[in-house]
């Protein structure tokens, strides 16, 4: 019963230094892989799939101009399961910053629903959608109807008027802000396309990284659950090596390492310089590496919010 309360006040702290609502099982977007992720604004909607921790999400992702100056903006409707017998749908609109992608609108259920989103066009400041949508004699499970649905992206909805949450891409590294209640969640992907990483800052939590490793297949780390290991954090980049020593622990029912407490601000510079990320166990042998692009954007997102 001890060891069985631990846990349970183990993830509860590490849910509310992510910022995130709590689960009492992994059922969450972090332990799995998202269906439908394409494009260039794939990293941001990820991370904000993640952040909101949707279960089973299935994304459409549609591009096109909503500036009238030639951006790649674009739209990502994510059906998720919310218990029960029917999905949701979340609809985001996204502007392209230079490269980055930037959450400009939540759309609500009441200006979109349906189904298998199709026909999609873009117009300065709107989007235009057709959804499947059931009629009045459809059976719940076959929606036969059909209706077109016009998404205003409206002035007041740019990024820059500071949304409840901002996401940036940059690389192989996601840094997704929110202000209430503030926080910053950072994703990674390794370069073994399967180890993933996600972490971040939460001011009420003090000024470290923190963060865990998920989906990871090798050897080199252990998985006795709840037990602590040491391990190296070295950056690598144009004026050499940094390390940084700390430990992981082993949560089984996540199948996930989590860093043991969290990482000094001093490895942020580091991180926001270098070129790669490599994890080491107490042995010196490689657990897993990560390409750093992106990272200076994920770590100035930090400071900002967090104050690191």
């Amino acid at each position: 019963m001890i060891r069985e309360t631990r846990r349970y006040l183990r993830r509860l702290a590490l849910a509310a230094a992510m910022g995130l609502p709590f689960l009492s099982a992994p059922v969450g977007a972090t332990a799995q892989e998202i269906e439908g992720l394409q494009g260039n604004a794939a990293g941001a909607i990820e991370a904000q799939i993640r952040s909101a921790n949707l279960r089973y999400p299935q994304v459409h992702i549609f591009y096109g101009d909503l500036t009238g100056r030639g951006t790649s903006d674009a739209v990502s409707f994510v059906y998720y399961d919310a218990g029960g017998s029917a999905e949701r749908l979340a609809t985001w609109i996204w502007l392209d910053a230079d490269g980055e992608y930037e959450l400009a609108r939540t759309v609500p259920n009441e200006e979109v629903f349906g189904y298998e989103p199709r026909g999609v066009s873009f117009a300065p400041g709107r989007v235009t959608v057709t959804t499947t949508v059931p009629q009045a004699n459809d059976a719940h499970c076959c929606p036969t109807g059909e209706r077109t649905f016009v998404l205003e992206l409206g002035a007041n909805e740019a990024p820059e008027n500071s949304p409840a949450t901002a996401a940036r891409s940059s690389g192989n590294w996601v840094a997704t802000a929110q202000n209430s209640p503030a926080g910053v969640t950072v994703t990674g992907t390794a370069r073994d396309g399967r180890t993933t990483f996600s972490g971040g800052c939460n001011p009420r939590m003090g000024k470290g990284f923190m963060g865990s490793l998920y989906g990871y297949g090798g050897d080199a780390l252990q998985r006795v659950d709840d037990q602590s290991e040491p391990v190296s954090f070295k950056v690598a980049g144009r004026s050499g090596t940094s390390s940084f020593a700390g430990q992981m622990h082993y949560f089984a029912p996540d199948e996930a390492w989590v860093i043991t407490g969290s990482l000094p601000t001093d490895f942020l510079d580091a991180f926001a310089r270098g070129n790669t990320l490599s994890i080491q166990n107490g042995r010196g042998e490689e657990a897993v590496a990560f390409d750093l692009g992106g990272s200076s954007k994920a770590v100035q997102a930090m400071r900002q919010v967090c104050g690191m």
